[in-house]
C-alpha cells in the first residue's frame, strides 16, 4: 500500500509542521492588529474575542516548540 499523504515521511511531517507554524505565526500578527483596532473602537466584546483567539494561537504554537 503506498501512500503519499504529508505524513509519510518525517521529512515531510516536518515539511506540514513548519507550514502550520508559519500560517499560526501570520494569523498571530492580524489578530494582533485586529485586537489593537478593536481596542481604539472600544469594542469591549470583540476585544475578548479577540484575546481568547491569540490564546488560543499561542498556545498552537507553543505546541509546536516555536
Amino acid at each position: 500500500m503506498n501512500h503519499d499523504g504529508p505524513f509519510d515521511s518525517i521529512e515531510s511531517a516536518h515539511e506540514v509542521v513548519t507550514l502550520f507554524t508559519q500560517v499560526v505565526l501570520e494569523t498571530e500578527r492580524v489578530i494582533e492588529a485586529d485586537l489593537q483596532r478593536a481596542i481604539s473602537s472600544n469594542a469591549p466584546r470583540l476585544v475578548e474575542a479577540l484575546q481568547i483567539v491569540a490564546y488560543s494561537l499561542d498556545t498552537l504554537r507553543t505546541a509546536t516548540g516555536q
